[in-house]
């Protein structure tokens, strides 16, 4: 069974909130010699806000005095209670990560308004990705975009490249590419990763922009030299297909890699598929299982179905037809067409689940249902064959032209034989040979030895005996079931 190839992705997200640090304030690292320290505390002792400020930070970064979260946080809530913006912010850093105080967002939406409503752009972001989450605050993706767009007014590239996230989804805004392209260059030009990430994917994808392969693959590349995992994984895909650069399994492993280090499930389902296939890495089906089960247990229907095909043919992994169906199952349960396919097979055989026809006949028709010309085909026999379904022909003609349609030879061998006998639809031996030879055309040996009956009788086409039996004949040696018999049938003298 097939495993699925690499393919491209396109994932727009809303930045986290920035990181803390003493530098967040105007004020700056204070300084943290002893003598600093000393009359900082005087200060301090004294009511006067900055200095407190400034003790939190020495607390809170270990600088001067040992690193202590729950002084620092006793100091930011003195300076905070007297209005200090700065402080207000770094407390609600503290209530956010549960760092010196019990983590309370509701506690840090609180404080990080308070800044906000003195013009603190660090909060007004911060405050705004608390109402995209829904952390603290009931999630509002209206009030969230009312505080990024202060906090980008102000400049500032996270609030930039979030609001320009929730202007690329339409969420708590009217959809606008070409403003979240404009939001995304703008804190692209100042150094931030997610942005020019971002960036970098609408140029690909030519959304909000035109298609410039050369400018995504720039800012692809400054955002995967900073870390960044998506950059690194969409680069990795236009290196594994060739778009905008020299086609490269090579340097798609490499970059793949760096983003499956980060945890990115598209990354480790596709450096799977490289490990399977032996694309720019040597081939190592249990390296691929390692890479599939790690996208899998994040929820990634491909890495799913494509690790259920390794335990169904014990590549990699020791054989279980039990894991592989489910795995299937998973990946079925995400509406995944092949993983339906195959855990209709399963059921069909009675492979590590028990034998239910009416339940393959279930997974088939999901499956065909979103094209899958496999199940389409494996449908048409059940109707057919009337298992796990009531007989019936026309149903059986009706899958067996779908997957006709998209020239599968099985199916095109099985539509001819109800055109010949007249099931399902009118008999019609012109048709039958036909489907015989499209079926044939394609190398399908009981298509060829239904073919060669035809010529063998004469039926909707001139009796030639002499080529039906040599198209019989070879069918025989391909296997063909039931060209035995024909043999003996029409070629016997």
């Amino acid at each position: 069974m097939p495993t699925r190839t690499i393919f491209l992705g396109l994932v727009l997200t809303a930045i986290l909130g920035v990181s803390w640090t003493g530098t967040v304030c105007a004020q700056g690292v204070p300084d943290a010699s002893k003598d600093s320290v000393t009359r900082l505390r005087q200060s301090a002792d004294k009511g006067e806000a900055v200095a407190q400020f400034k003790l939190g930070v020495l607390y809170l970064n270990g600088q001067g005095v040992p690193q202590d979260y729950a002084m620092a946080a006793k100091f930011f809530q003195k300076a905070a209670d007297q209005g200090l913006a700065a402080a207000q912010f770094n407390l609600a850093l503290c209530f956010e990560r549960g760092a010196g105080v019990v983590q309370d967002y509701a506690k840090a939406a609180e404080f990080y308004q308070k800044a906000a409503n003195q013009g603190n752009g660090v909060a007004q972001t911060n405050l705004g990705m608390l109402y995209v989450r829904g952390q603290g605050v009931p999630q509002d993706y209206a009030m969230a975009a009312k505080f990024l767009q202060k906090a980008a007014d102000q400049g500032l590239a996270p609030a930039q490249t979030a609001l320009g996230a929730m202007y690329a989804q339409g969420k708590g805004l009217s959809r606008d590419v070409a403003m979240a392209f404009t939001l995304f260059q703008k804190a692209a030009e100042q150094g931030n990763a997610v942005a020019q990430s971002s960036l970098g994917k609408m140029y690909l994808l030519g959304r909000g922009t035109s298609q410039d392969y050369a400018k995504a693959t720039l800012f692809l590349q400054k955002a995967a030299d900073q870390g960044d995992a998506m950059a690194q994984y969409n680069l990795g895909a236009m290196y594994a297909l060739g778009k905008g650069v020299v086609q490269s399994y090579t340097k798609a492993a490499q970059l793949f890699q760096k983003a499956a280090d980060q945890g990115d499930g598209d990354a480790q389902h596709n450096l799977g598929i490289l490990y399977q296939q032996g694309h720019g890495v040597p081939k190592d089906f249990a390296k691929a299982a390692e890479f599939y089960q790690k996208a899998a247990d994040q929820g990634d229907a491909i890495a799913q179905h494509n690790l259920g095909v390794l335990y169904q043919e014990g590549q990699g992994v020791p054989k279980d037809l039990a894991k592989a169906a489910e795995f299937y199952q998973k990946a079925a349960d995400q509406g995944d067409a092949k993983a339906q396919n195959n855990l209709g097979v399963l059921y069909e055989s009675g492979h590590g689940v028990p034998k239910d026809f009416a339940k393959a006949a279930e997974f088939y028709q999901k499956a065909a249902d979103q094209g899958n010309v496999m199940a389409q085909n494996s449908l048409g026999f059940l109707y057919e064959s009337g298992h796990g379904v009531p007989k019936d022909f026309a149903k059986a003609a009706e899958f067996y032209q779908k997957a006709t349609d998209q020239g599968f030879a099985p199916a095109q061998s099985s539509l001819g034989e109800l055109y010949e006998r007249g099931q399902g639809v009118p008999k019609n031996l012109a048709k039958a040979f036909d489907f015989y030879q499209k079926a044939t055309g394609q190398g399908f040996a009981i298509g060829q030895s239904n073919l060669g009956s035809l010529y063998c009788q004469g039926l909707g086409v001139r009796k030639d005996v002499k080529k039906g039996c040599d198209l019989i004949r070879d069918a025989l040696l391909k296997g063909a079931d039931g060209a035995q018999e024909a043999l003996k049938r029409y070629c016997s003298n």
